[in-house]
């Protein structure tokens, strides 16, 4: 089972996500925060497996935060959710430690494969 949280500024989104990702049958606690450091904080318990971090939050680059949980929380999977396609946004989300990056955009089919997929290790 996968535990998930979502950081992103977008009530409505994370709202709509969460409501997604309950229903798959695999993912056991979706959580959700539009804060980043309440998101940290969250993260400070250690049961999430999954973060859906926004690349674009009001008072922080999603990216700057992605450094800091990959540096304090490394066993969490980061999947970046971002409204830009564009390939250089990706291969920075990449080489700063996230395991995937989903357009918010994709069909939620997507997102729940990438999400199985980095739980994976993949």
């Amino acid at each position: 089972m996968i535990n998930v949280l979502i950081i992103d500024d977008h009530a409505m989104f994370r709202s709509g996500l969460r409501k997604v990702l309950q229903d798959a049958p695999d993912i056991e606690r979706v959580e959700e925060t539009g804060e980043w450091r309440e998101g940290l904080a969250m993260l400070e318990r250690g049961d999430t497996h999954v973060l859906l971090l926004d690349i674009n939050l009001p008072d922080s680059s999603g990216l700057d935060v992605l450094e800091k949980v990959h540096a304090r929380f490394p066993a969490v999977q980061v999947v970046m959710l971002s409204m830009y396609a564009a390939p250089q946004y990706a291969v920075r989300a990449l080489r700063n430690g996230a395991r995937g990056y989903v357009a918010k955009d994709m069909e939620a089919s997507d997102l729940i494969a990438a999400i199985r997929n980095v739980n994976r290790g993949k």
